[in-house]
């Protein structure tokens, strides 16, 4: 019988502080990008583990809200302003929140400055949670890129190590994202 996932309090409060319109409700258990050339689709294997999963990278289709500034409607439309990472994943594992920014990317574009409007983000959340709920969490940002190139096209059970640099980041190699070899 599988063991049954509960959320930690720290989660219910990201949760109650967070829209549901960003929630990954459709696709919860895998990352998904879909892009002109096809699409990458990486299944999350969380075991027992709890966590989150939001994505503030939407496109806002002017003709179905014409009102519609975007996820920051108070900057202007300048280059790199309203740059996000596809995915933002929130878990609390060894009484530690981690939270992973994730950008999926076919080709060779940088997946960087993404991935840093990302850490941006994650901080003014953070920063807000503990106002709110007054808290001193510091949590642990880590940056994964997942290129197609790197993506092993059959499934199988291998982990591969998770490795990252001193900025927190690495470079996602496999065919399953398994969520606790991140938090480690």
């Amino acid at each position: 019988m599988a063991k049954k996932k509960t959320k930690h309090k720290i989660l219910l409060q990201v949760e109650n502080l967070l829209s549901a319109d960003y929630a990954n409700k459709e696709h919860k258990d895998y990352l998904l990008e879909k892009e002109k050339g096809g699409e990458i689709n990486v299944p999350i294997v969380s075991d027992s583990l709890s966590y989150l999963s939001y994505t503030f990278d939407k496109k806002y289709d002017k003709k179905e809200d014409p009102k519609s500034k975007g996820l920051f409607p108070f900057f202007q439309k300048n280059k790199g302003v309203h740059s996000m990472c596809d995915y933002m994943l929130f878990s609390y594992y060894n009484n530690k929140l981690f939270i992973l920014l994730v950008e999926l990317k076919r080709g060779k574009s940088n997946t960087h400055e993404q991935l840093k409007a990302g850490i941006c983000f994650a901080e003014f959340i953070v920063s807000t949670l503990n106002r709110v709920e007054e808290l001193n969490l510091i949590p642990e940002i880590r940056q994964i890129s997942i290129r197609n190139k790197h993506i092993v096209k059959k499934r199988t059970t291998r982990i591969n190590d998770v490795e990252y640099d001193k900025d927190n980041f690495c470079t996602f190699e496999g065919g399953q994202f398994y969520l606790k070899e991140f938090l480690k």
